[in-house]
C-alpha cells in the first residue's frame, strides 16, 4: 500500500488516532497538532516502508516527509516572527537539522540499517516538539497570575 498525500481536512482526523505513535502531541492548537500528526503518520509509513524493504516507496515517503515538514517548519517560523519570539533562531536552526536529517537519509537510503535513521528522527521530532514547540507555545500563552499572588 502506498501512502498518498493527505489534505488539511483529512490530516484533523489522523490527529485524532491511536495508531500515529506520537504520544502527548497536544500544544492546544488544532492545526499544529494536525500538521505534527501528519509528520508522524508520514514518518510511521516510512519506517513501515524500509523494514519491509520497500526502499523506493520509502524514498517517495520521505520526499513527501520533506517537502510538508519544509512548509509546516515555514509556517511556524512566520508566526514566530510576528510575535518576535526571542528563540526563532535557535528554532529556525532546528527545522533545519531536521531537514539535513531527511536529506542525508534520502542520500544513504541504501546504507545497511536506514531504520535506525528513521526511528533517530522519530526521536528528534518528539522532542522537539515536546520542548522547542512547546517553548514557542508557552510564549505565546504565558501563564497568567491570580489576583491573590
Amino acid at each position: 500500500m502506498r501512502f498518498e498525500a493527505v489534505d488539511r481536512a483529512r490530516a484533523r482526523i489522523i490527529c485524532c488516532m491511536t495508531d500515529i505513535g506520537a504520544p502527548h502531541l497536544a500544544t492546544g492548537i488544532a492545526d499544529l497538532e494536525a500538521e505534527h500528526a501528519l509528520q508522524y503518520k508520514l514518518l510511521g509509513e516510512a519506517e513501515r516502508l524500509l523494514e519491509s524493504g520497500d526502499r523506493a516507496a520509502a524514498r517517495e515517503v520521505i520526499v513527501q516527509l520533506h517537502s510538508y515538514s519544509d512548509a509546516h517548519f515555514a509556517s511556524e517560523q512566520v508566526l514566530m516572527r510576528l510575535h518576535s519570539y526571542p528563540g526563532y533562531q535557535a528554532h529556525e536552526r532546528e527545522h533545519g537539522e531536521l531537514l539535513q536529517a531527511l536529506e542525508n537519509l534520502l542520500t544513504n537510503l541504501d546504507a545497511d540499517d536506514p531504520s535506525r535513521a528513521a526511528a533517530s528522527l522519530r526521536r528528534w521530532l518528539t522532542s522537539h516538539i515536546h520542548h522547542s514547540d512547546q517553548g514557542f507555545l508557552d510564549f505565546m500563552n504565558p501563564p497568567t497570575q491570580s489576583a491573590g499572588s
